[in-house]
């Protein structure tokens, strides 16, 4: 693979850990269900079958991609550089599964915990996402892997 920048030592400029945007938002969410509980649903035991299936599923999400990313030898940090461009295995179905995870589990957590502000707290964290980190590895990855990383968004959606 094709290596365009010959002095990356930055990455791609994200300079926090972005799993921190979900268990803020979440947090929040869940500090104001303490208050004002808002359910999803009534409640029934189903819910929580849900949320430990969509639990595992993110999970399994995660542990894939993570383990990707280390067979790969290269960074799953934001800060530091990428080395390689995956294609490959869960990233041949989503641009961001590490990302996608975090929705996952956050779905989870809504439905473990049967609260609207959870589920609500998702698309705001998620456009802090968007905003903040993956437009910045967006541009990263376009800049340094050039045509082939236009060729992977044509043919890899960036969530599902």
């Amino acid at each position: 693979m094709q290596e365009n920048l010959q002095q990356d030592t930055k990455g791609a400029g994200v300079r926090f850990p972005p799993p921190l945007i979900y268990f803020f938002a979440m947090a929040a969410a869940l500090g104001i269900n303490r208050y004002y509980p808002q359910p999803l649903v009534p409640f029934t035991p189903l819910l929580n079958y849900i949320a430990l299936t969509l639990f595992v599923i993110g999970g399994a999400i995660a542990i894939t991609a993570v383990q990707a990313l280390h067979f790969a030898k290269t960074s799953i940090e934001p800060w530091k550089p990428t080395s390689r461009l995956l294609d490959t295995g869960i990233f041949a179905y989503t641009r961001n599964p590490i990302y996608l995870s975090f929705v996952i589990v956050g779905l989870s957590v809504a439905f473990y915990t049967n609260s609207l502000w959870v589920l609500l707290s998702l698309m705001p964290a998620t456009f802090i996402l968007m905003v903040l980190v993956i437009s910045k590895e967006e541009r990263y990855l376009k800049e340094k892997f050039a045509g082939q990383y236009s060729d992977y968004c044509t043919r890899v959606r960036r969530w599902l």
